[in-house]
């Protein structure tokens, strides 16, 4: 039976709303002042870096900002959940993050606080999955799920099932997304008594729990992710 709770009740969001706040989760204000001295050192980073080469053409070209400040609020609520997830599963931060590797798959320079909190966020989720135990098989809802994911970014074709993509997917690609799922319904346990409410202008808001990369089409996407701040449903748990 699968168990379904909305994070954010419309007349508790209400409530909770305000010009000068980002978001709210349980008790903490992530204020617009915060996502802004964030988003700015980003773009100072960027408007200092040098020309980047344009893969297609060949020639230089002003780097641009790879994030938004949805990406900003994102990074700062998904801390939020994955401390208390990493408490439960007694897992911190360790120290000696690799930032350059970081910026690589921000695409920024590691200057850049975000690529710092980007960085700490990734590295925290890969302790909390090196905690557990038990993680379950795909199940063909959840396989649909991430067949929808890669479908909408031209990852398989479009007339791919459900059975086809079992078999086609290599074991790393299915342990990942098993990990990512499993810590996606954590962290979606974990925001229920939060009431966690989200300002409508970075509405719908994902935290995501596993990204994968097109490298055909697109750079890296979200695949599993935790929907949060708004009135939507969201699946908490599978408890069978």
């Amino acid at each position: 039976m699968a168990v379904v709770a909305s994070l954010a009740l419309a007349g508790l969001s209400a409530c909770r709303s305000g010009p000068a706040v980002a978001a709210y989760v349980g008790d903490t204000r992530i204020t617009e002042d915060r996502v802004e001295q964030i988003w700015a050192d980003a773009r100072a980073v960027v408007a200092a870096s040098p020309p980047v080469v344009d893969p297609v053409t060949g020639a230089q070209k002003k780097a641009t900002l790879p994030i938004t400040r949805a990406d900003v609020v994102e990074v700062l609520v998904g801390r939020e959940l994955l401390n208390r997830v990493a408490a439960e599963q007694n897992v911190t931060v360790p120290s000696g993050i690799p930032y350059d590797k970081v910026a690589t798959i921000v695409g920024m320079s590691e200057k850049a606080e975000y690529v710092h909190l980007f960085g700490q966020n990734l590295t925290l989720q890969y302790e909390v999955e090196g905690a557990m135990t038990g993680v379950p098989e795909l199940s063909d809802e959840q396989l649909t799920t991430v067949l929808q994911r890669f479908t909408a970014n031209g990852t398989v074709p479009a007339d791919t099932t459900v059975a086809v993509l079992r078999t086609k997917m290599p074991a790393q690609l299915t342990q990942a997304v098993q990990l990512g799922i499993a810590l996606r319904d954590q962290m979606s346990n974990a925001a229920v008594p939060l009431d966690i409410s989200v300002s409508p202008r970075y509405q719908p808001l994902e935290i995501s729990t596993f990204d994968y990369q097109n490298d055909q089409t697109s750079p890296y996407f979200p695949l599993v992710s935790v929907p949060v701040g708004d009135d939507t449903a969201v699946p908490v748990a599978d408890f069978s």
